[in-house]
């Protein structure tokens, strides 16, 4: 593995700088899609640094809350606020997600953009990001898998010490693939979706349902336990159930409605 490179001088994580090229990547693969549908990329533009924004407020937010119980109780004056420093220090995925995608909403409420050709363009990029984070995670050494014979041992990571000398199942890279498989089959719907309304409002839901399923799999092949816990479950795999069924509401309440109102 390899938690850092060092470019001009200057020490980079690899994370960091995966995570950079994703983003900028995706970001210029979002603002395509949109100008090949014939809107203008400038307010696309705004609209992902509204997203940005969102991710990090919301995936330290989430980090934080995560790991309150750690938490010093005892601490004087001055050493409260490294301690709030080092509270906010992660970030977790859900978080940057559920952040990204409110601050991505108001964002298109207040620009007045076309909601459903935003959401959908977003629906592949996500995925598509995540994949190219999570070989960041990989190389960086966190996230790591549980105790396996099948999987990397590595040695000398002074970044994440837990995963020296120990052989661990790389999730992160089975995650990465799943990720990329999924961007994939969604750019091909939102292909198709330019001849249907209907699968053009769903793209995202598609996502949130499909990488919900992949999180609550993946999640059985983590070996850190910092992300929390919610009784046998993760806090990511209770976030995942909880997205299924609001998805599942989402799509299932308007017909009952629609078939209640022509039967009544």
């Amino acid at each position: 593995m390899f938690p850092a490179v060092n470019i001009f001088g200057r020490t980079i994580g690899t994370y960091a700088l995966l995570a950079l090229i994703g983003a900028l990547l995706c970001g210029f693969i979002f603002c395509r899609l949109i100008r090949k549908r014939g809107l203008d990329d400038n307010p696309a533009i705004a609209f992902l640094l509204w997203v940005f924004v969102g991710v990090m407020v919301g995936g330290h937010f989430l980090y934080a809350l995560v790991n309150i119980g750690d938490f010093p109780k005892d601490i004087k004056f001055f050493g409260f606020f490294k301690a709030v420093v080092n509270l906010f220090g992660g970030s977790v995925f859900y978080g940057g997600l559920i952040g990204g995608l409110v601050a991505g909403l108001i964002s298109i409420k207040v620009m007045k953009v076309d909601l459903l050709t935003y959401s959908a363009c977003m629906a592949p990029v996500i995925p598509l990001f995540h994949s190219i984070a999570r070989v960041g995670c990989f190389l960086g050494g966190c996230c790591y898998g549980v105790v396996s014979e099948f999987g990397f041992v590595v040695h000398g990571n002074p970044y994440v010490p837990f995963v020296n000398g120990i052989s661990r199942f790389p999730v992160q890279l089975l995650e990465s693939g799943l990720n990329l498989i999924l961007a994939a089959v969604l750019f091909y719907l939102l292909k198709k979706s330019e001849k249907s309304e209907k699968l053009k409002s769903s793209m995202l839901r598609i996502y949130l349902m499909s990488y919900a399923c992949i999180r609550i799999f993946t999640e059985f092949f983590r070996g850190d336990i910092y992300r929390g816990f919610i009784g046998p479950l993760s806090t990511s795999q209770f976030i995942s159930i909880i997205i299924l069924i609001v998805c599942a509401l989402s799509y299932l309440l308007p017909k009952f409605i629609k078939t209640k109102k022509s039967l009544g």
